[in-house]
């Protein structure tokens, strides 16, 4: 399972970061909250992750968009990047994986993730193994394809946006 915890009111210390708990018995009871970026600051301002598992490489992953730290050339997006984290012992250590966004985003293209679930293909497709990803472009004017061969070691995307049934 996955959230965001939001706390505001206080503009002092706008928070929304991404956390998530872990059930060892099929969701019956829960553990506690585990933060795969760390403890949050004032400040920390992340959009929805999206998590997907590996089977193949047994390795959980969750990208989000970073709206704390400009890197170059996302000025001007919703998201100024975007971040990947990966757990191989089902989340309970998390190894930030660093940026992605250079996979993903030219000139002009601006990516953000969606919150959700990415899914892998199975075996009987010719992309058996290969893992997926829904994003938005630039604050909603469409949905763009993410996928990766390598178990989000390297990314590629859809050239072109899919508008109809946006969100």
């Amino acid at each position: 399972a996955s959230g965001t915890v939001s706390r505001g009111g206080n503009s002092s210390f706008p928070v929304e970061v991404p956390v998530i708990r872990r059930s060892s018995d099929g969701g019956i009871s829960w553990g506690e909250q585990i933060f795969p970026l760390g403890r949050p600051r004032p400040g920390d301002r992340w959009l929805p992750m999206q998590q997907l598992y590996d089977t193949t490489l047994q390795t959980l992953l969750l990208t989000l968009g970073n709206g704390t730290t400009p890197i170059p050339r996302a000025l001007t997006c919703e998201s100024h990047g975007i971040i990947q984290l990966s757990s191989t012992d089902q989340g309970l250590h998390w190894h930030d994986d660093g940026s992605i966004s250079a996979q993903l985003s030219g000139e002009t293209t601006c990516l953000a993730p969606t919150g959700g679930v990415g899914l892998q293909l199975r075996e009987g497709s010719p992309w058996a193994g290969r893992l997926l990803w829904a994003m938005t472009q630039n604050a909603y004017q469409g949905d763009v394809v993410v996928w990766s061969d390598r178990g989000g070691r390297s990314y590629n995307h859809s050239d072109s946006l899919h508008i109809a049934g946006l969100d």
